[in-house]
């Protein structure tokens, strides 16, 4: 009796060891296939999207929805994202140089608004803005294929506005906050707005004053190119050593 009754316990223990060691390696086979699972979906999303997640680049730190900041209810988070980088947009040459601190990094041919040598004054006269701005958003659902807002209009645009009757004092005082967090300001005013760096190619000049790249440059740009970049546009090197001072 007593050595069947050992038996029996060996027994025992030996189904349900090798029960356990099943559940172990179904487990393992089901938690693969999860991953593999995400990973496809993953895969096939990106391509029916035509999207490259790896050249979307938001700062790290402070985050916000990309949708929040297009519609300029988020701020920029504070701190210096853009690492010395700054952008310089030649009206007359049609070129967009990129630069870190004084060394040149990237240079690309640009197209511009309809009346591209005039500096924009209000909405609808198709020109391109002149003067210092940074960059307020970043869409990458853009109908244009990528874009980076600009922030216009600035202060200077904001004081011209106010003084020949084209925006109100409420208006005005919206951009001057605006400017001072460096927010997207207001777009809906009389001065015009949502003048953007984007895509689309640079056959001629086809905008209505934002700034057109071809596809794979504003692809490179907007993932080299962080919230709250500087901007200048300029007419010419002379304009640029005025802005300057």
């Amino acid at each position: 009796m007593v050595n069947r009754y050992r038996i029996h316990c060996l027994l025992l223990l030996f189904l349900a060891f090798l029960s356990l060691c099943i559940c172990n390696c179904t487990g393992n086979s089901v938690h693969k296939g999860d991953e593999k699972t995400v990973t496809s979906s993953m895969s096939e999303q990106d391509k029916k999207s035509g999207a490259d997640h790896k050249s979307i680049h938001m700062p790290e730190t402070g985050r916000v929805g990309t949708e929040a900041l297009e519609a300029g209810k988020a701020k920029i988070p504070r701190g210096d994202f853009s690492k010395g980088k700054r952008i310089v947009i030649d009206k007359t040459k049609r070129k967009l140089f990129l630069y870190s601190g004084n060394r040149l990094l990237r240079s690309y041919p640009i197209v511009l608004g309809r009346d591209p040598s005039t500096d924009k004054e209000r909405q609808g006269d198709g020109c391109t803005p002149e003067g210092r701005f940074y960059i307020c958003t970043k869409n990458p659902k853009s109908k244009f294929y990528l874009s980076l807002g600009i922030s216009y209009p600035n202060k200077e645009d904001a004081v011209r506005g106010l003084k020949e009757g084209i925006i109100s004092r409420h208006e005005y005082d919206a951009i001057v906050y605006a400017i001072d967090h460096k927010r997207q300001p207001p777009w809906n005013t009389r001065l015009g707005g949502a003048i953007c760096i984007h895509g689309g190619g640079t056959g001629w000049d086809w905008t209505l004053g934002c700034i057109a790249l071809e596809n794979k440059d504003v692809r490179d740009l907007f993932r080299l190119v962080p919230l709250g970049t500087p901007v200048v546009i300029i007419r010419s090197p002379q304009h640029l050593a005025v802005l300057r001072n």
